[in-house]
């Protein structure tokens, strides 16, 4: 979630930083497929960060695929739909582990 933050904070607040490229590669490169390789729960950590370059590469060419076919392609607004997937996606895997341990309470 803060490498989201700082995506936001240098796409829309700080456009000149010279490490952007290098921020927003590594976050297309990882955080969308780790949000939603989150939801597997998987023990093994280096699967996990295999499935999440994976994933992240199908989810970011899936955004660009659709932005080029549906006439709208700009770097921006990709990696604004990334940016709001990612949050969305990492807000839903929060609720669920706040709701598990709530209910945890709830049988004990």
């Amino acid at each position: 979630m803060l490498s989201t933050i700082g995506i936001a904070i240098v796409t829309w607040g700080l456009p000149d930083v010279a490490v952007r490229p290098i921020l927003v590669g590594g976050f297309l490169l990882v955080c969308p497929g780790m949000a939603l390789v989150q939801w597997l729960e998987l023990d093994d950590m280096l699967a996990r960060w295999v499935l999440a370059v994976a994933c992240s590469f199908v989810i970011d060419t899936a955004v660009a695929g659709m932005l080029v076919y549906a006439g709208q392609w700009s770097t921006f607004t990709a990696l604004t739909i990334l940016l709001i997937t990612t949050v969305a996606v990492t807000g839903g895997q929060t609720l669920r582990q706040i709701m598990r341990a709530r209910l945890l309470d709830d049988v004990r």
